[in-house]
């Protein structure tokens, strides 16, 4: 009996020390449970997807997310395209985010128009006197108390009006979102500049080997004198459209030594609809002389001018062009025109 106790009393022992050995055992030594990677199913192919509006960096940030391990996604730039290399599925859904943000990219046409309006009104009193022969101007003869020299006296009043119009129209087109610089004249010595430069003589170097002379640069100052224009257009989700504009026009202005280059521009931005052709600015300008000649054939003149300018933009969006025919859907038989001696 003691036998059979102690044969019991070992085994359990045993059985406690086991029992105790497997709770110890190190949380690194268990094994962990294998990661599974749910591949797409399908082949791996490659497509071409041409880019409308959108730019690659803001195409990159949603579709990249969207590929598969082993995915590729880059930008041919020369082609204006994204490669797209994966498994069919997700090319078409990749393909199908874009036909939804991707809008058609569009040109728009910017029209500006300066109309100068310059109007001018003088008017004058004019004294004529006649001598006669042998006599000189403003000279008086007086003989036994008449007078003898001059012989005449005429006044006359004078008046005069006159309308001048002058029309330039700036027009160029973009792509929406990019600027564009458009410039027609030619570049000329500031006429201003040349008429109060002193020009300096040359220099002249004396060596007993030879003579050198040296000229003046003078270091002319040049102008653009024309039209030019710069705008940047973008064309809105909601049809309206965003102008940055900076028109410009400068031509030669006054005669003589008075030459100068005048230089009429703005610089403004706006939202305008398509086709709407809106004022975007002006500028009234007026002149007026008073002057009199005691001792000339014009005793007194008024001279007044008004010169009135008027800046207006037109935006048009270009609309894209049809589609090819092999786009259309096929005609109806009745739809197909018939051959010419058919018609009679």
């Amino acid at each position: 009996m003691k036998i059979k106790t102690c044969i019991l009393t070992l085994f359990a022992m045993i059985s406690i020390q086991l029992f105790s050995a497997d709770e110890t055992v190190p949380a690194a030594d268990q094994k962990k449970p294998k990661t599974v990677v749910i591949k797409p199913t399908g082949e791996f192919k490659y497509k071409l997807i041409p880019l409308k509006s959108l730019d690659f960096t803001t195409v990159e940030s949603i579709c990249k997310p969207l590929l598969s391990e082993g995915g590729i996604l880059t930008y041919e730039e020369k082609r204006g395209s994204i490669l797209v290399g994966d498994a069919p599925e997700v090319i078409a859904k990749i393909v199908k985010i874009l036909e939804d943000i991707d809008p058609d990219a569009v040109n728009i046409r910017i029209d500006i128009d300066f109309l100068n309006t310059g109007s001018g009104a003088g008017g004058g009193v004019n004294v004529e006197v006649g001598y006669g022969p042998g006599v000189k101007p403003n000279q008086i003869i007086i003989n036994n108390g008449k007078v003898v020299h001059p012989k005449t006296y005429s006044v006359s009043a004078s008046k005069k009006s006159d309308t001048t119009i002058r029309n330039n129209s700036q027009f160029i087109t973009t792509k929406s979102g990019f600027p564009a610089t458009l410039f027609v004249g030619q570049t000329i010595a500031d006429p201003s500049w040349l008429n109060n430069y002193k020009f300096l003589p040359p220099t002249v170097v004396v060596t007993p080997a030879s003579t050198v002379i040296i000229p003046t640069a003078p270091g002319f100052l040049m102008r653009d004198v024309g039209s030019k224009l710069m705008v940047l257009p973008k064309l809105r989700d909601d049809g309206l459209i965003d102008v940055e504009i900076y028109p410009e026009v400068s031509y030669i202005d006054g005669k003589g030594a008075n030459q100068a280059v005048r230089v009429e521009n703005i610089v403004t931005k706006l939202t305008v609809e398509e086709g709407q052709r809106i004022s975007i600015g002006g500028v009234v300008s007026s002149n007026q002389n008073f002057y009199k000649n005691l001792f000339g054939p014009q005793f007194l003149a008024v001279d007044n001018k008004t010169n009135v300018l008027d800046m207006y933009l037109k935006a048009t969006v270009m609309k894209p062009r049809a589609k090819k025919a092999a786009d259309q859907p096929a005609a109806n038989e009745g739809d197909v025109l018939k051959s010419p001696h058919q018609w009679r």
